[in-house]
């Protein structure tokens, strides 16, 4: 997928031949030139499916707090209705009481960070082109395996207090290194063939 996108925007670019900027206004607004459009879109779009992920365990959390709310309720009207005497004859399929249970979900933390390091494989190859202020492929993809580059992004962009989520979180993320991180990216990323 990223060989894909890398291609693209090296095709792009030599293909119309049209000058690429990105640039932020005075009102803070990103400008862009119209042929990076496609890719601004792409990148959007994956920065919304990682949110989804990272989200779906606090909409399950959500989803038991409801249920526990609503047996809770049920537990107080099932005491009243047998107090006065009231049978419903009502049959039920499934057990109220684990309702809960079945809304337990494990996170696909692997492949969550599988997302997570190929779109910032797609940043890190943008931020090259810009960086480097090149198109050239060929040397973009050599900078991309360039151990001390990456590492470099990886404490300017995520290991840096500019980064909101690593500085509210820095007593944990604090502990790992763009070496580490850098490893792991590999392990994950090689291992399930996520690249080329």
């Amino acid at each position: 997928m990223l060989e894909l996108l890398r291609g693209y925007y090296i095709k792009t670019m030599m293909d119309k031949n049209e000058p690429t900027h990105i640039f932020i206004d005075k009102n803070n607004k990103l400008i862009h030139s119209t042929n990076l459009k496609t890719i601004f879109s792409f990148l959007i779009d994956i920065d919304k499916e990682v949110q989804s992920i990272i989200n779906f365990e606090d909409k399950i959390q959500n989803i038991k707090k409801s249920y526990r709310d609503l047996l809770d309720i049920t537990v107080e009207m099932t005491k009243v209705l047998e107090e006065n005497s009231i049978n419903l004859n009502t049959k039920k399929s499934i057990n109220p009481n684990t309702i809960v249970d079945d809304f337990t979900y494990n996170l696909p933390m692997r492949s969550q960070f599988i997302i997570l390091f190929a779109s910032l494989e797609t940043f890190l190859s943008l931020y090259i082109a810009y960086d480097k202020s090149t198109d050239d492929e060929g040397e973009i993809l050599n900078i991309t395996m360039n151990t001390d580059y990456t590492k470099k992004f990886f404490s300017k962009f995520l290991l840096s207090d500019r980064n909101t989520y690593y500085k509210e979180n820095k007593k944990i993320l604090g502990c790992i290194s763009a070496k580490q991180l850098k490893k792991l990216r590999n392990s994950l990323v090689h291992f399930f063939s996520v690249e080329g």
